[in-house]
């Protein structure tokens, strides 16, 4: 199995901000992927809610909680971001013939 890629931390919650090492602040409502050796940002995810729940497979991030819009896009409290490009992954599917599609910030 195959989650995150390696050396990425994803987070959630409640907050604003994440302030990397440096101290420098960076805007990520309720959701960042961190690179774990440097604490760079590398993506903020925008949830306008809490987030309460995260998990990885396939290089695929799932996230779950409060929020009905996540990176700009309703979703109603799930939503998942991919690892490779950090595209918002529409899921589950609401399309007619299931396929899954992408937006990228």
């Amino acid at each position: 199995m195959q989650g995150a890629a390696v050396g990425e931390l994803a987070i959630g919650g409640n907050f604003s901000h994440v302030i990397t090492p440096d101290h420098v602040s960076h805007a990520a409502k309720n959701f960042a992927i961190v690179a774990e050796a440097t604490g760079t940002v590398l993506y903020a995810g925008n949830a306008n809610s809490y987030v309460r729940a995260i998990a990885s497979f396939g290089g695929t991030t799932y996230v779950g909680g409060d929020f009905t819009s996540f990176g700009g896009v309703s979703r109603s409290h799930a939503a998942a971001v991919s690892s490779s490009a950090f595209c918002g992954v529409v899921w589950p599917a609401s399309n007619a013939d299931r396929r899954i599609s992408s937006w990228c910030q």
